[in-house]
């Protein structure tokens, strides 16, 4: 499909095949996607997994629940999530530099496995954080 809105409430399992654009209001619910270009999201106390993004997420809300990307094509313009109590997992290529930006963060915690950090600044003590990552190639001979 091209482009879709979908209005998920209450909802066991909902499956997306390929979709261009489309959004999501998710609450209580479990959807599945194949592959999405661009994706807009609100999710609360739900479960989101989307096997390919090709283009640019943005996740207006993410509260209580989990968004789960499986593979982040290497041209995608770029992620975006706003999370309260949540989970959110990225696979992302190897080679795809990128920065974190982590906003009051009192009770979270995030981590990286892969990358090396490159460059950070804070803004106020344990307010803004930014972040800078790169693919960290640890070879053994």
């Amino acid at each position: 499909m091209e482009k879709a809105s979908l209005n998920l409430a209450y909802c066991g399992k909902a499956t997306v095949g390929k979709a261009g654009s489309l959004t999501i209001d998710s609450r209580y619910s479990h959807a599945t996607v194949e592959q999405a270009d661009n994706l807009t999201l609100k999710s609360s106390y739900a479960s989101l997994k989307i096997a390919r993004l090709t283009g640019k997420l943005f996740a207006k809300t993410l509260d209580y629940g989990n968004l789960t990307v499986k593979e982040v094509a290497p041209a995608v313009t770029g992620i975006e999530a706003k999370a309260r109590y949540a989970t959110l997992t990225l696979s992302l290529p190897r080679n795809l530099p990128f920065n974190v930006e982590a906003d009051k963060m009192k009770y979270g915690s995030y981590s990286i496995n892969g990358f090396n950090k490159q460059q950070t600044q804070k803004d106020k003590p344990g307010s803004v954080f930014y972040r800078s990552y790169r693919w960290a190639c640890a070879r053994k001979f």
